[in-house]
């Protein structure tokens, strides 16, 4: 048919120009980066109830976790889902932590410890049976 490519398979080269390799001259970015940048939106996209995901900067994440912690592709969406669970579990964590205080103003500042002011004794399974 013309087309040889059992040589560029071979030896990894093509006809075409490598504009992805070449520097990204053309103002497209590091292949991994993009896409970190997918697996951040989509993650943006499932958590669109939390602000603190949606504010998440892209270039800080993908610098801390590409290049700070040395993750490769394949772990980014892993990588990501724990960051987005660390974020839920402390709005989750602080809310708590606001409403346990509230009930403890509620209770007199008594951490908890509710005094037992009447008690009464139903049946005493501890007192011996008359004979």
């Amino acid at each position: 048919m013309g087309i040889d490519l059992s040589n560029s398979l071979v030896t990894g080269t093509s006809n075409r120009k490598n504009s992805i390799t070449s520097g990204n001259s053309a103002g497209r970015k590091e292949p991994n980066q993009e896409f970190f940048q997918m697996c951040l939106l989509s993650f943006k996209m499932n958590n669109q109830d939390l602000d603190e995901v949606m504010n998440l900067d892209q270039k800080a994440l993908y610098h801390k976790c590409a290049e700070q912690e040395k993750k490769q592709f394949f772990e980014f969406q892993d990588w990501i889902s724990k960051e987005v669970n660390k974020i839920r579990f402390k709005k989750v964590y602080n809310k708590n932590k606001k409403n346990l205080a509230d009930q403890r103003r509620e209770r007199g500042g008594m951490n908890g410890i509710k005094l037992v002011k009447q008690f009464k004794v139903y049946h005493d399974y501890f007192k011996e049976e008359p004979e």
